[in-house]
């Protein structure tokens, strides 16, 4: 028991370091035996109820979120921000669709423009084009998701589940 007091740990919500005996963050004051059941599923609920103060976002994946599933969206689809609309970051996830799909249009309009016989220069063309500003912030979103990811700062809403959110409430009706 003498050499477990010195372990430390990481807070999920804000990465924080302390002692494994530590019940309560000293930094942001999240209490951890609330939290051992967090649900991704609830909170995608609870954030599409506009529940918004429910929702705890984590720097760890819940369980309930399928890590092959989120790689492969992260990979592929990363640009039109699938990963984060499938995690329940719906409003970063949706600026992403748009301006993925934005990127895309200003593709299609400059392939369209060379196929035609445009003769300006590409790279001119590309920095006076103000559609192509939508590519860089396609580029970019997914790129701080990636820096996020890289350092374990991505942050994945999450919720208590209804059976332990009841017990919480009970606890503070009774008084404990």
């Amino acid at each position: 028991m003498g050499k477990d007091l010195y372990k430390k740990k990481k807070c999920p919500r804000c990465k924080g370091s302390m002692y494994i005996e530590t019940p309560k963050c000293p930094h942001c004051g999240l209490v951890f035996e609330k939290i051992q059941n967090l649900s991704n599923a609830q909170a995608k609920n609870e954030l599409k109820e506009k529940k918004y103060k429910n929702v705890l976002y984590v720097c760890t994946m819940p369980k309930d979120i399928s890590k092959k599933k989120f790689w492969l969206l992260f990979a592929f689809l990363g640009w039109f921000g699938a990963h984060n609309i499938y995690v329940g970051n719906f409003k970063k996830g949706y600026y992403g669709l748009i301006t993925g799909l934005l990127a895309v249009f200003s593709f299609a309009v400059f392939e369209l423009v060379t196929f035609l016989g445009g003769n300006g220069n590409a790279v001119l063309y590309y920095f006076t084009n103000p559609i192509f500003t939508f590519f860089v912030f396609a580029v970019l979103i997914w790129f701080s998701d990636l820096i996020g990811l890289m350092f374990r700062k991505y942050r994945y809403p999450a919720s208590l589940t209804k059976e332990d959110y009841e017990k919480v409430i009970n606890e503070k009706i009774r008084g404990y």
